[in-house]
């Protein structure tokens, strides 16, 4: 009987899931960590950016249509965000029903080998948007913090 009451109180008495969240250059980390299984599920994000299946998501406003959208890696060439798509189906990114299906969401998605060292990314919806700019910087940092933090996956954000 008391093996079984202190049995009730390991399981059911502590929270099962406990979440950390950690800070690196500008990008959070949250790391949710079963204590049953001891797996660890994270998700890595800044402002308007988010890290998904190797990809960096971009949030350009839930209006703005990204069809015809364009990006810059620092001082790098202008490249179409279609040249991007078929790499990131390949990561999982875009799913039958995914957040990138629909264009006119206002999601970017980039892959995030394409981004390795990368300061800054500008990002034009259309013609008639002028280049958004955001710092991908540190992005190396905060995804070697997740490993250290046993993130085997780093999905996106509930």
């Amino acid at each position: 009987m008391i093996a079984a009451a202190l049995l009730a109180l390991t399981l059911f008495g502590h929270p099962q899931v406990r979440e950390t969240t950690r800070h690196v250059g500008g990008w959070t980390l949250r790391i949710d960590k079963d204590a049953f299984t001891g797996q660890a599920s994270c998700w890595i994000g800044k402002q308007d950016i988010e890290f998904q299946r190797d990809s960096l998501v971009f949030h350009l406003g839930h209006e703005t249509d990204t069809s015809d959208a364009y990006f810059r890696v620092d001082d790098g060439a202008v490249r179409s965000v279609r040249e991007t798509t078929l790499e990131d189906e390949r990561r999982g990114v875009y799913r039958n029903g995914g957040p990138l299906e629909n264009p006119s969401g206002g999601l970017v998605a980039l892959p995030a080998p394409d981004l390795a060292g990368a300061r800054r990314v500008y990002i034009r919806a259309t013609p008639r948007h002028m280049p958004r700019v955001f710092d991908v910087s540190r992005l190396a940092d905060v995804l070697a913090a997740g490993d250290r933090a046993g993130c085997a996956n780093i999905a996106p954000y509930p």
